[in-house]
């Protein structure tokens, strides 16, 4: 009796080890992957081994999960800007900010030069206040504490306060800070998508 016990657990054994088990490798590449996103380093390696684990398991037909595969696939090669990266090349750009706000498209070319000789030395409190409390000045020294803390999102939607000679000077900067958050709402979406899945179908399995 215990022999054939032990008999029906092994065919038990055999029977799961037979299935397809994507789903938990799935979720350690996804895991790997996202280590490497966020790292600002190229990860075209670890992208490839989880579109090549949906293209054989059952998450091909998910549309999300392909659609955020698609998106991180744009900067595979290269890899993304971090936080703190992002932080540095924005105060980079803070004196050139400063100057833009007195440049405007119909100033004579002398009066635009004039500008850049007077605002070549700016003055800023580092202390975290305003030098000017209603002005530029204090909305950049907001930008810069929430890109301190990691806090993008604020940093991101705070631009659209600016100056429209401000906002064409930094437009690349915030397409980097754009796809720093959508590259990691794309790598929350796979996490979600594939643990629920995964989770589902363990609850799913008869207990051997």
């Amino acid at each position: 009796k215990k022999l054939a016990d032990l008999e029906s657990r092994l065919i038990g054994m055999e029977t799961y080890a037979a299935k397809d088990n994507t789903g938990i490798l799935l979720n350690l590449k996804i895991a790997e992957l996202k280590r490497k996103v966020m790292s600002g380093e190229v990860y075209s390696n670890e992208l490839n081994i989880v579109k090549g684990l949906i293209d054989s398991g059952t998450f091909q037909t998910n549309l999300r999960f392909r659609n955020a595969l698609e998106y991180l696939s744009q900067k595979a090669e290269s890899g993304i800007l971090t936080p703190s990266q992002l932080e540095r090349r924005f105060n980079d750009l803070i004196p050139d900010i400063l100057i833009a706000e007195d440049l405007t498209g119909v100033s004579s070319w002398w009066m635009n030069a004039l500008n850049n000789i007077k605002n070549a030395v700016s003055i800023r409190k580092t202390d975290g206040s305003s030098y000017s409390p209603e002005g530029l000045d204090s909305l950049v020294a907001n930008i810069e504490s929430w890109l301190k803390n990691s806090d993008l999102t604020s940093a991101l939607e705070a631009l659209s306060a600016l100056p429209p000679a401000v906002q064409t000077l930094i437009n690349a900067w915030k397409t980097d800070l754009e796809i720093w958050l959508y590259s990691e709402d794309a790598l929350n979406d796979l996490e979600l998508i594939a643990a629920e899945t995964y989770l589902t179908a363990l609850a799913s399995e008869p207990i051997l």
